[in-house]
């Protein structure tokens, strides 16, 4: 795609989306999830410093591409002699929690106006992501995080 309007780099362990628990009026699991969205946050407002970027208001159709890079687990890896060495059995592709779509929604939300009120760093509202290309993947060789672009949809 060439018509990518801002991308940037996130260095911290991707968190999914905090549920909401009906029964206690809060959150599950927030405390664990805003570090992640914090520093989604903040990578999202350094490059948009950086580039002079204003926030896309209005009706701008936009898609949304994101590469989660995950830890791979210390079970993906020997003992001893062998620690550091990722096992045979290891799989390619991390299948197991965050879900994708969690760890999306968190972001969508963050670019937008998340905590509640905050001035929309990248676009007024996750309304305006028409498409997604996400994908997660270990982070082999590289710090755990995420690949963010957004393009203007044509």
């Amino acid at each position: 795609m060439n018509n990518e309007l801002f991308s940037f780099e996130v260095d911290s362990i991707p968190k999914g989306k905090p549920a909401w628990n009906r029964s206690t009026g809060s959150y599950k699991a927030r405390k664990r999830a805003e570090p992640w969205l914090w520093a989604v946050r903040q990578a999202a407002l350094s490059e948009a410093l950086r580039i002079d970027f204003e926030p896309l208001q209005g009706n701008v159709p936009l898609v949304l591409e994101v590469t989660y890079w995950l830890p791979r687990p210390k079970s993906h890896f020997g003992t001893g002699k062998n620690s550091g060495v990722l096992k045979k059995s290891a799989p390619e592709f991390p299948v197991a929690k965050p879900d994708l779509t969690n760890l999306t929604k968190g972001l969508e939300d963050v670019l937008a106006d998340w905590p509640r009120g905050a001035k929309p760093c990248v676009y007024s509202g996750d309304q305006q992501i028409v498409d997604h290309l996400t994908c997660k993947r270990f982070a082999d060789g590289r710090s755990p995080g995420a690949t963010v672009k957004i393009y203007r949809c044509i």
